[in-house]
């Protein structure tokens, strides 16, 4: 069975986003792909796709020729004019409204003449939000809907005016309310989504059992240094330079030092009296094997205000990878989080949270006086808990019944 796939993210495993949605197609292998790329952000157009997948149509909101000099003109006014300010910045959100409208029409063209049935909606940011909304309208065709981030953290996060960021909530109330079904990343959002009478499932990284089945207990027994993993972007440099300094408060006298490996982008903390090594992009799978013999993952997450919502409702891909590593995790996050909630509800052993637990020096001493019976029975246990909550017949299957009822 044909089913339309919409995203501003395409789904290729160079992203973040993207690898979610390559492993969900290639998993479901008894359909086929149909997508439509609403490339706002201007991507790389040289992309990998799932082998039942293939790429119908690419559309973004860049200005014509028309808009573009009209744009420019604002923009000349408004260093001219500073007096002006408000209501030439009015004229170009005028604009960008148009040009975004005009491409949701063309797109919702294009979906409605599809013969696919069903409708799969990758959501982020307010410009997919409104453009959807008039795709569906348009289009008239069941959907899904899947989100990655919180709407209203994303554009609070990017200074977008109030009025905006309530107009959107709106616009994605509604989205939410008329899906088939709504695809996020954590239970607590899954949770709250069905609290307010929506239909909601659990979709992210998931892993296939035969990674699990391939995935080697090595354990590196190093008495001269404690060797950690962070995995990812430095979004929370913050939280990740205190973890740091707490465990170099631990080690003094234990006669060891610490090393920190770090995956990913490329160092945005500077750290001091450690020893790092940057060891570049590595893909998922390779990166679990790569990390799973070193002692302790380390999880800041952020602790201000502003990210509240994306940390009550979202999930860390790179807590996902520790888990499948079996490794230990020290995090500096808040309590309300759902990574927090989670790891301490089902990890509590293994994990400790700097923010709640006064005593690490105890948690690492643990970690440095584990023997290797101990380091694989940790390893055995993360394993079971990744096969019960985040295996492919634990979030792939779910959905997949839901297609099959649908199709």
């Amino acid at each position: 069975m044909n089913i339309i796939i919409v995203s501003d993210v395409p789904p290729d495993a160079r992203y973040t986003a993207g690898q979610v949605l390559y492993r969900a197609i290639d998993g479901l292998c008894e359909h086929q792909f149909r997508f439509y790329w609403f490339n706002q952000s201007r991507l790389d157009m040289s992309v990998t796709l799932p082998a039942n997948c293939h790429t119908v149509a690419v559309l973004d909101t860049q200005y014509g020729r028309t808009l573009a000099f009209l744009m420019s003109v604002c923009n000349f006014l408004m260093r001219h004019l500073i007096f002006m300010a408000r209501p030439i910045y009015g004229a170009k959100a005028a604009l960008a409204l148009g040009s975004l409208m005009f491409t949701a029409v063309k797109l919702g063209l294009l979906v409605r003449r599809d013969p696919a049935r069903l409708v799969w909606f990758v959501l982020q940011g307010e410009r997919t939000t409104m453009a959807y909304r008039i795709v569906t309208w348009i289009a008239s065709k069941p959907y899904m809907l899947q989100q990655w981030d919180p709407l209203t953290w994303w554009m609070g996060h990017r200074q977008h005016p109030r009025k905006l960021i309530s107009v959107a909530k709106g616009v994605l109330h509604r989205l939410e309310q008329t899906a088939l079904v709504n695809i996020v990343p954590s239970d607590v959002w899954k949770k709250k989504l069905q609290q307010e009478g929506k239909t909601a499932t659990r979709l992210d990284n998931f892993f296939r059992q035969s990674l699990l089945d391939e995935t080697r207990f090595v354990a590196l027994c190093d008495p001269r240094a404690l060797h950690t993993v962070f995995v990812g972007q430095f979004y929370a440099g913050a939280e990740l330079l205190r973890i740091v300094q707490t465990l170099q408060l631990c080690l003094q006298g234990s006669g060891r030092r610490l090393v920190i490996h770090l995956f990913g982008s490329s160092s945005g903390v500077r750290f001091e009296g450690c020893e790092v090594i940057e060891h570049g992009y590595l893909g998922r799978d390779a990166l679990i094997q790569r990390i799973a013999k070193w002692d302790l993952a380390l999880l800041p997450y952020p602790m201000a205000p502003g990210h509240k919502e994306t940390a009550l409702l979202s999930f860390p891909s790179k807590a996902r990878i520790y888990l499948a590593a079996g490794l230990p995790v020290l995090a500096h996050a808040p309590t309300f989080s759902a990574v927090h909630q989670f790891m301490a509800q089902h990890y509590p052993t293994h994990y400790c949270n700097i923010e709640v637990q006064n005593r690490p020096a105890q948690f690492v001493d643990s970690l440095l006086n584990a023997s290797y019976a101990d380091r694989y029975k940790r390893f055995e246990e993360a394993r079971c808990l990744i096969s019960a909550e985040f295996s492919e017949a634990a979030e792939l299957q779910p959905l997949r019944a839901i297609i099959g009822v649908e199709v």
